[in-house]
């Protein structure tokens, strides 16, 4: 069916993404620096800053969940975290192109809405009141 590459593939919601892939025929490569947690077809222990186009070739999609994600210590380490997130999706972003991927799944953040009032939908203007989500909302306009 395809090819599908997924950075942050140890991650929690990894497990769930590589398997309904596989299930759905793809053939999946799993990114991450941790060793490898969920079985993907194929697994490739490293940052995302360090993979180039020769990676991504033949790759038609990539989900990209590599982050750092605890917003508590993304407010601790606002220079340390903007480095790991914006431009680690930057570089991805890049190599993307590079390697003439289809598509890239980049999934938000429900932070992002910060003090509008709940339940928040999508159409909300984005009101980030954390580093995280000021993060997230400037990888989405890349």
């Amino acid at each position: 069916m395809g090819k599908v590459l997924i950075t942050g593939s140890s991650g929690f919601l990894s497990q769930h993404i590589i398997g309904t892939f596989q299930r759905k025929g793809y053939f999946v490569i799993g990114v991450d620096k941790r060793p490898e947690r969920y079985q993907s077809n194929y697994y490739i222990q490293a940052d995302v800053r360090d993979l180039t186009y020769r990676d991504l070739m033949g790759v038609d999609y990539v989900v990209h969940l590599a982050w750092r994600t605890n917003i508590p210590d993304c407010s601790h380490h606002p220079i340390e975290s903007t480095y790991n997130n914006i431009d680690t999706t930057i570089h991805l972003l890049e190599v993307c192109r590079e390697a003439k991927v289809k598509k890239v799944f980049f999934p938000s953040t429900a932070s992002l809405y910060g003090n509008n009032p709940t339940p928040w939908k999508e159409d909300m203007v984005a009101q980030p009141i954390e580093h995280y989500s000021w993060q997230k909302l400037a990888c989405e306009g890349a």
